[in-house]
């Protein structure tokens, strides 16, 4: 997760600057609420936190050279790897989740839950704990399709729609989602963000001189309005216009 803070400004005056220098189109996100007190003594100023939330490097961005890559490649590595302290009866679990088979890790915990012994109560927080990962992506693709991602709602609905199989639960929820998405009802929605994200992918390439994205965004509004994907095509002329 890459979150950039120019908190010195109001959001327009941000995505305008980084329109102008093509800094967007990544997967950096934006803001003027500082995500992190760090009391930086010079701009740009950098945190790098690790996956429990722990700062291991932070101060001026341009002095850390290979070091901050070298970090990041670290954090990410060991990100990867089950935590320290589970118990060898459990890494199969988490292997198993966190290559996607959200379903077989699930299982895999709740086997070792169930057999009792010592291993049985992390074994059951565990399960509990990847329940709730599970419920989280679910409300995220939700609020993606919410909110005009609804192309993003439904590669994410996709991936976890194949990984449920077993988890009655979390496996109807998705299935919701989808029948949702699939909908005659959002057959506009899904119209309007194929047409969105190709102007999107202009206005990332050509900045402020995206004069092809300014008439795609116009046509998205006329079209489709009242949709989701209409709001944000008038929220990006609203920052073009200045």
């Amino acid at each position: 997760v890459l979150l950039v803070d120019a908190d010195r400004a109001d959001m327009k005056a941000i995505e305008r600057m980084a329109l102008e220098k093509k800094w967007l189109g990544s997967d950096a996100m934006w803001t003027n609420e500082p995500p992190i007190a760090i009391d930086p003594k010079s701009v740009p100023c950098i945190a790098l936190l690790d996956a429990k939330g722990k700062v291991v490097l932070k101060g001026d961005a341009t002095k850390f050279g290979k070091q901050l890559d070298d970090a990041i490649t670290r954090e990410i590595a060991l990100a990867a790897q089950a935590p320290k302290d589970l118990s060898d009866s459990l890494k199969k679990a988490w292997k198993s989740y966190h290559d996607g088979e959200r379903a077989k890790g699930i299982a895999d915990a709740d086997a070792v839950a169930a057999k009792g012994g010592s291993d049985a109560r992390s074994a059951a927080d565990l399960a509990d704990a990847l329940r709730r990962r599970t419920t989280d992506e679910i409300s995220r693709a939700k609020w993606m399709m919410d909110h005009g991602y609804v192309l993003e709602a439904k590669d994410a609905v996709a991936k976890l729609a194949t990984s449920l199989t077993g988890e009655r639960k979390l496996a109807a929820d998705v299935g919701q989602l989808k029948a949702t998405l699939d909908s005659d009802a959002m057959k506009r929605e899904v119209a309007a963000a194929q047409q969105f994200v190709r102007a999107q992918k202009a206005l990332h390439e050509k900045g402020l001189d995206a004069t092809d994205a300014e008439s795609s965004f116009s046509r998205i509004i006329k079209d489709y309005g009242g949709t989701k994907t209409a709001d944000r095509a008038k929220h990006w002329l609203d920052v073009l216009g200045g």
